[in-house]
């Protein structure tokens, strides 16, 4: 007699397909907390799978939709068709679960809903594992400190809680918390100012590279109108500091912004852009940028993102001074390590 492939699974479906052995099954099986919640009369089967393909030869599931306490929700039933239990079970029906409440958020739903897991095993002896996720993690303070994190809320750190006078401290994260909490403002020149002798504790142990970074942070996404007045105060930091962060803020905005990108798309997008950054300045842009967009972006914005890559510029700022893509500055980076490697 012809075997049939995946026999278990194809009897399965069917069978529960059926609305009236799935109804019969959920009032047999359902906890009692649940049954009296749960509208069988609105039960519903739903097209979807959310097992891994991998996993698809061992186990079946199914998806039922029903009001649950006058609310959309579902009914989520998995079987096993392995004669040895799935240690890992717990774990599955959570990362499962949280897939088809992903699926009602994508479709546009507000709320999450509830989806009450069930598992149906016939293996060879009785179900030898714990049902509980918390068994999955290590004895001891692996799994206490699970239990405080796993479906409790989140640790929030909201830095507009933070005083201010809590951040300035000659502690490592403290100059990150304190220009992301104040990078929009207005006074984020006179945040710099108070917190100078903490950039130069860092700058002088071991942090000059944290402190370079954090000025490049501040001019390409800070709220500042003379990069002088930075430039004044970073000079109490370090004598050469204040003119290094010039001849950045030079690179990134008086030569990428004023030069090239400012006029590139002001005048480019209906006339083309007449003269590039860098290079660009001798080649031209023969089109505007928004031609340049479907025809690929001219040689002198090009050159200008490799000398930047060169350089050592973080990717948000060549992005934010050439106006390219992150895709297309990997592309430029790949290219240029191939003309390296046949050199």
């Amino acid at each position: 007699m012809p075997k049939i492939k995946n026999p278990h699974d194809k009897y399965f479906q069917s069978t529960m397909s059926n609305m009236n052995v799935a109804r019969d099954f959920f009032n047999r099986y359902l906890p009692k907390e649940f049954r009296q919640v749960v509208d069988l009369s609105t039960l519903k089967l739903e097209k979807a799978s959310y097992i891994d393909k991998q996993l698809k030869t061992l186990m079946s599931d199914i998806l039922y939709s029903a009001q649950i306490d006058g609310k959309n929700g579902y009914l989520y039933l998995l079987v096993e068709h392995q004669r040895k239990a799935d240690r890992l079970m717990p774990f599955r029906l959570l990362e499962y679960s949280c897939r088809i409440m992903r699926r009602d958020i994508s479709n546009g739903k507000k709320f999450l809903p509830v989806v009450i897991p069930l598992v149906l095993y016939n293996g060879e002896v009785s179900y030898p594992f714990d049902q509980d996720i918390f068994s999955l993690f290590s004895k001891g303070t692996q799994r206490k400190l699970a239990k405080k994190t796993l479906c409790q809320p989140f640790n929030l750190i909201d830095l507009n809680e933070v005083p201010d006078e809590a951040l300035n401290s000659p502690q490592w994260s403290s100059i990150m918390l304190t220009l992301m909490k104040h990078i929009s403002s207005r006074d984020l020149l006179n945040m710099i100012e108070s917190i100078k002798d903490n950039l130069k504790i860092f700058y002088e142990n071991e942090g000059k590279n944290y402190i370079y970074t954090s000025m490049n942070y501040v001019i390409s996404a800070g709220n500042l109108e003379k990069l002088e007045d930075l430039a004044d105060i970073l000079n109490s930091v370090s004598s050469d500091m204040g003119g290094d962060v010039m001849t950045i803020a030079e690179r990134l905005i008086t030569q990428g912004r004023q030069e090239g990108i400012t006029q590139g798309l002001s005048q480019g997008r209906q006339e083309g852009i007449t003269q590039g950054i860098t290079q660009g300045r001798q080649e031209g842009i023969a089109q505007g940028v928004n031609k340049g967009l479907s025809q690929g972006i001219s040689q002198g914005i090009q050159k200008t993102a490799m000398n930047m890559l060169r350089e050592g510029f973080e990717l948000d700022i060549i992005c934010r001074v050439t106006g390219l893509t992150r895709e297309k500055i990997h592309q430029l980076r790949e290219k240029s390590a191939e003309a390296i490697s046949e050199n």
